[in-house]
């Protein structure tokens, strides 16, 4: 393999040759990180180090998308930190569903809804506020779906990260449904 480029740039400046897409060959190196971290930590368990992995892969995507945003390829040939529409749409929306998870079950958990407050709270938000915080992204997570099935850029990728991303957000709503009427029984 050659590496292309200018014979005078440095060699951070030069292309590398990949095999794999950046966004996936970061998501790995972190995963195998989180993965590498919980057999050291607690041990070899099949079950911790495969959740590690996944929370590790998830958070790789996170990171990801968070790099690869900003800086789209100028051409679609081009690598690219940024994962295709069919990933980065449902991950960007299982963000946003959950810290409206977070902010509504500590909201829950600060005691607002019981007629006193019974601890202080991780966020220090008024429940009221985290409710609203937390429905607000979940109508954000919404449209963004929405937009991605029928935005500007219609084609069968961007129309099947919509799909998914509509299915994680109907997820985290029953998921968020299932912990308010399980603190009210």
């Amino acid at each position: 393999m050659s590496v292309s480029g200018p014979p005078d740039a440095p060699w951070y400046r030069r292309p590398i040759p990949g095999l794999l897409p950046p966004w996936l060959v970061l998501a790995l190196v972190v995963a195998i990180t989180f993965g590498s971290c919980a057999i050291y930590l607690g041990g070899f368990s099949p079950e911790a180090v495969a959740l590690a992995f996944g929370i590790g892969f998830f958070a790789g995507l996170v990171i990801s998308l968070a790099v690869g945003w900003p800086r789209r390829a100028p051409s679609p040939e081009a690598a690219s930190f940024l994962p295709p529409a069919w990933i980065s749409v449902p991950v960007g929306i299982a963000v946003l569903v959950l810290l409206a998870y977070a902010l509504i079950d500590e909201s829950l958990r600060q005691g607002y809804f019981d007629g006193h407050r019974r601890r202080r709270g991780y966020y220090r938000i008024p429940g009221p506020l985290a409710i609203g915080v937390g429905c607000c992204c979940m109508i954000v997570a919404g449209l963004i779906s929405l937009g991605a099935m029928w935005g500007r850029q219609r084609n069968s990728f961007s129309f099947v990260g919509g799909l998914l991303g509509i299915v994680v957000l109907i997820v985290g709503l029953c998921l968020i449904l299932v912990r308010v009427g399980g603190h009210f029984d």
